[in-house]
């Protein structure tokens, strides 16, 4: 009766190693495809996971929008098609700068147990051909909430000299810009005491604050003509053209 209790305490003890070995590969099992489901099968360039880790690491996931792109194996490569793409293709147009990527395709840093199968060169080819780069220029951004991009300072501060110049005279801005005094009126008639760019609707003084920001070469006014543009018709206008007929 003794040798019955102990082989059956032996069977009891083996059955709970077994058990909690096969419940350990069981568990892993279904983690790596739970993982597999969640993270990629959505992606633009589904992955599979080629390894759980005992530890965390840190992955790059990239999304266009809500789109899941794909999961970066190598992030290094990232900084190096940032450089290769600048000197073949922006160096020359945009010189001592730097490329990101546009607001649209955002990148997501997050800690998992998975290593993901290598898709670099498919994610990276879609961002190229995409052609989802932006490129680090003067952000200048108004209290009204518009935002505008310009490769040069120069064009924007003579484009905006333009603009002021269309509702006061030279000589009164030009008395403004040095802080002196203008002159009294001495007769009948109006005189130009001041300038103030007031916000719509707000009745508050407009201010811009410059800074660097990443823009789409679309998104960039190129020289002074397209900031004048901008600052007298807004960032969407709407021209209409009308060709001349003779006697009009």
């Amino acid at each position: 009766m003794k040798k019955n209790v102990i082989v059956i305490g032996l069977a009891m003890a083996l059955s709970v190693v077994f058990g909690m070995l096969f419940q350990d590969n069981t568990s892993a099992d279904d983690m790596k495809e739970l993982y597999e489901i969640v993270d990629t099968s959505q992606a633009l360039f589904p992955q599979e996971v080629v390894q759980v880790n005992d530890k965390p690491v840190e992955v790059t996931k990239l999304y266009r929008e809500e789109l899941l792109i794909g999961i970066v194996y190598d992030e290094h490569r990232l900084q190096e098609m940032f450089d290769e793409v600048y000197e073949k293709e922006y160096k020359d147009e945009f010189p001592e700068t730097k490329l990101g990527f546009v607001d649209d395709l955002i990148q997501v840093k997050e800690l998992s147990y998975n290593t993901y199968e290598d898709r670099d060169n498919d994610i990276l080819d879609y961002i190229h051909n995409e052609e989802l780069f932006a490129i680090e220029v003067n952000e200048i951004k108004f209290s009204n909430g518009y935002t505008l991009f310009v490769k040069d300072l120069a064009d924007f501060n003579a484009a905006r000299e333009s603009f002021v110049k269309n509702f006061i005279s030279e000589k009164a801005y030009d008395a403004i810009r040095k802080n002196e005094k203008l002159p009294e009126l001495v007769d009948y008639g109006s005189r130009e005491i001041g300038l103030n760019v007031l916000v719509e609707g707000s009745g508050d003084k407009e201010n811009i604050q410059i800074s660097k920001g990443l823009a789409s070469r679309e998104e960039i006014k190129m020289d002074e003509t397209e900031v004048l543009t901008y600052l007298s018709y807004g960032p969407e206008p709407k021209i209409e053209t009308y060709t001349v007929q003779e006697y009009d």
